[in-house]
This record gives C-alpha cells, sequence and structure tokens, in this order.
C-alpha cells in the first residue's frame, strides 16, 4: 500500500479528489491511502472563510468532506473502490519537537508539514509527498522524501485575476442588460405611426327628425311607470291600489315630475351636440413599453410631459357618457324595500384589500391625478418588467379650445440602463362635422351603448 500525503494545493487547485485519475499517477498500485497532515486541516478550515471566492468554495467543500470522514473515524473513508482502491484518513496527532528537525522551521506550515510526512515515513515504508509548490518539493527532498509533482491535467483552469473579473462582470451584465422599446397605440388598440391624430366633433345643431327621434328613443329607454295609469284608471279594483301600497297624490307628484323632465328633456337636446363636442376634447392616449433584452428592467420610471394646450386627467374621464337628465323615481310599493344582501361586510372588506394590492409588473402614478385637476406633467413608476414581456400605460388627455397641434414628450429610464429613453410624439387635433351618412350611425351607437340612457 502506498501512502500519499497531499498538500493544500491538491485540495485547492485540483479537481475533486474522487476525479483524479490516480492510476496515470501510480500505475503500478493496488492501494493507495491518502493521509492528511493536521498542518493541512487547518490551513483549509482558515481558508473557507476567506474574500478568494474558488479558493473559499473549495476550502469549504474540502472541510465538509472531512466532517464526513470524522463521523466514520473506525473505517476507511473509500473514494475509489478499484485500480487502484483509494482511501482517506487523517495524520495521527504527533508532538512535534524542534530538537527532532534542527532543521526545520516549525513555526512555518511548509515546514510542519515535511515534518508531519517525515514522521509518518518512519513508520511506513513508502511514503510519497504529492504537491505543486516548487519550494515545499526542494524542502521535502533536501529532507529525503520521495516527491511527485502534481500533473498539469489535474489542475484547474487559473482563475482570473481581479481586472478579469471585472471584465467577465460586466461582460455578463451587458448580455443581462434590458432593453427597452416603446411605441403608441389609440384607445381601440390600433399603432400610431408618427403621429397621434385625434377627431373632435365640431358642435352641429340636430335637425329636426333627429332631435324627434333622440327625445322619443330616450323616453322610449325611461317611460312613465306603468304604476300611474294604474292608479287613474277608474277600473282599477281598491284592493289592487291597498296592495300596491301607493296613494293617488304620490302617483299625481311623480307625473308632474315626469312631465318636468320632459320639459328638461328638450333643453337637453338642443344642447347635446355642444356636450358631445365637449366630451370628444377627451380622448386616450396608450403607451406600450416592451423589453426585449436577456434581463429585467428593474425601479422603472416613466415621465410624461404635454405642450401647451394639453393636459392630463384621471383615467375616469374616458368613461364619461353623455347622458340626460335622469327622470323622476317612480313611486314604489312596500314590496320593493325588500331587498336581500348580495356581499357579506366582511366579503366586502377582502375585496377592498384585494383591489388594494400592487402589482409588482404594472405601471403606477407617483402622485395619481386628482379629480377634476389636470396636469400637462404626470410620472408614473413600475417595479420590474421581465425580459420579453411588455405593459401598457394608458393616458386620459384633453385638449384646450382653439389647439390644433401639439406633442407628449416621453423619458423612460430604470436602475440598470445606462440612459433614460427619449422619444417626443406629435399630437394633432383634428375638428370635424359628423357626416350625414354617419349621423345616424353615430347617434344609435350611443343609444345602444346606454350612453343617451338617463
Amino acid at each position: 500500500m502506498l501512502i500519499v500525503v497531499p498538500d493544500t494545493n491538491l485540495f485547492l487547485q485540483c479537481k475533486a479528489i474522487d476525479e483524479l485519475s490516480w492510476i496515470d499517477l501510480f500505475p503500478s498500485v493496488d492501494e493507495i491511502a491518502i493521509i492528511i497532515p493536521r498542518v493541512v486541516i487547518s490551513e483549509l478550515d482558515r481558508l473557507k472563510n476567506d474574500g478568494n471566492l474558488r479558493r473559499a468554495k473549495r476550502s469549504r467543500a474540502s472541510v465538509s468532506r472531512f466532517a464526513e470522514m470524522l463521523e466514520k473515524m473506525d473505517q476507511p473513508f473509500v473514494i475509489r473502490k478499484s485500480n487502484p482502491k483509494v482511501s482517506m484518513r487523517f495524520a495521527p496527532r504527533t508532538r512535534l519537537l524542534p530538537e527532532q528537525f534542527p532543521d526545520l522551521d516549525l513555526s512555518r506550515p511548509d515546514d510542519r508539514f515535511v515534518a508531519e510526512a517525515q514522521n509518518l515515513a518512519i513508520k511506513h515504508v513508502e511514503v510519497v509527498i504529492v504537491t505543486g509548490d516548487i519550494g515545499l518539493e526542494l524542502m521535502a527532498r533536501e529532507m529525503n522524501l520521495r516527491v511527485q509533482r502534481l500533473p498539469d491535467n489535474w489542475r484547474l483552469p487559473p482563475e482570473p485575476d481581479p481586472t478579469e473579473r471585472e471584465l467577465l462582470r460586466l461582460k455578463q451584465a451587458a448580455q443581462k442588460e434590458p432593453n427597452l422599446k416603446v411605441s403608441f397605440l389609440n384607445q381601440s388598440g390600433t399603432k400610431v405611426s408618427e403621429i397621434f391624430e385625434h377627431s373632435l366633433l365640431r358642435p352641429t345643431p340636430l335637425d329636426s327628425a333627429t332631435r324627434s327621434r333622440v327625445i322619443s328613443e330616450i323616453k322610449a329607454n325611461n317611460p312613465l311607470s306603468s304604476i300611474v295609469s294604474q292608479l287613474s284608471n277608474p277600473m282599477t279594483p281598491l284592493r289592487t291600489i291597498n296592495l300596491l301600497g301607493v296613494s293617488t297624490d304620490q302617483t299625481e307628484r311623480y307625473a308632474d315630475k315626469y312631465r318636468r323632465w320632459c320639459g328638461e328633456l328638450d333643453k337637453w337636446v338642443d344642447e347635446l351636440p355642444q356636450l358631445i363636442h365637449l366630451r370628444s376634447r377627451a380622448f386616450g392616449l396608450k403607451i406600450h413599453i416592451h423589453n426585449s433584452g436577456s434581463g429585467p428592467a428593474d425601479e422603472l420610471r416613466l415621465d410624461l410631459q404635454l405642450s401647451l394646450g394639453f393636459s392630463f386627467a384621471k383615467r375616469n374621464i374616458l368613461d364619461f357618457k353623455v347622458s340626460p337628465p335622469p327622470p323622476p323615481e317612480a313611486p314604489r310599493s312596500a314590496f320593493d324595500y325588500v331587498r336581500p344582501q348580495i356581499i357579506m361586510p366582511t366579503l366586502a372588506r377582502q375585496l377592498a384589500r384585494f383591489r388594494e394590492e400592487r402589482d409588482p409588473f404594472e405601471f403606477y402614478y407617483r402622485v395619481a391625478p386628482e379629480e377634476g385637476v389636470c396636469s400637462p406633467t404626470i410620472s408614473l413608476t413600475c417595479d420590474s418588467l421581465h425580459h420579453e414581456s411588455s405593459a401598457t400605460v394608458l393616458t386620459a388627455i384633453t385638449v384646450d379650445e382653439n389647439v390644433n397641434s401639439g406633442a407628449m414628450s416621453l423619458s423612460l429610464s430604470a436602475r440598470n440602463i445606462k440612459a433614460p429613453l427619449s422619444v417626443k410624439l406629435p399630437l394633432r387635433i383634428v375638428e370635424r362635422e359628423i357626416e350625414v351618412e354617419e349621423k345616424d350611425e353615430y347617434l344609435m351607437l350611443l343609444l345602444n351603448t346606454g350612453a343617451l340612457e338617463a
């Protein structure tokens, strides 16, 4: 059996010890016992918390293996079963005295290593030191110890120096950089090419036929309650009236309010073209942000600024519908006051908390616009935008009277991109009348979507 005494380099600079080709180094040996000197154990234990990444990692792996060996001290720790058989064990605890080794300085780790190897050589016939340290090899040969130099193919590739590590880090970071691209869409999702164009509907009075039709449609959607005709019908049984729980005075007051509402409706229809014009002065513009890079963009910030005559508003302005004055509420019977409770308060509170949760991959206002307050600038943030993913921001914009052109300036930044992305989108406002052939279609659209329902 051959006794092999490895130095620290075998554990730090070479492949894993059970992956080494021992037969290439010692082709005529059937069994090898690797005896680890105490000074090597102390050195590896000290280096496991070293700042050098690879050296610390290799030291921790070796110390972990030593911990496994401690649990099986009563039997050989075999790392290869044959060709040749290889086992590991710790060197016996021996007190090294200076007078035994007058040519060595036992305060130095290399000298202590040679002293432990010489002690093993006294007890065993075949002892070989395996090292990659030329100074240690010279010292061992001077002490008449057999030495085997570490083969080059056992060694790991050289570890890069600090400059090389920094260059590698920058290269890897560049490969994982985000690549942000911005495009614009109108409210319906159509991509804007070079200029965003919005059409204002010029207020044009309705002709008498269209006016009558609008009024008829609104009244049809909000008819006079049938309870009036029932109570005003002399043939309606008194018992039915009592069951309804509605008095004649209530019915008359309701009918009078309904007649006044019809008068208000006439005035409102005259104002309808101007209301539609005012509604068309608000429009939606979507900003589509796509990350085509290989890494996520973190801590994004989107800053938007409009030119004079344009302002950002709260997004719910886009949901505003041109609606007629509401009709009076019909008298309610006693049965109408019985209403089941659909959502329990606890569930409502849970839903409210759910709505308050923030999605880290969506954009949110840094300061949300207030109701009825417009501003030429807004700022939004997003925690992260993953690679090959997108986010869309809907903005609501209003335009002042007599403004026909402008621009929106965009600045998009992230913590891990070198410079903000800046884009400027020209805005064009075109005022036009509703064409004769589309007027009927437009009004029907308003009616069918409930925009003209009270």
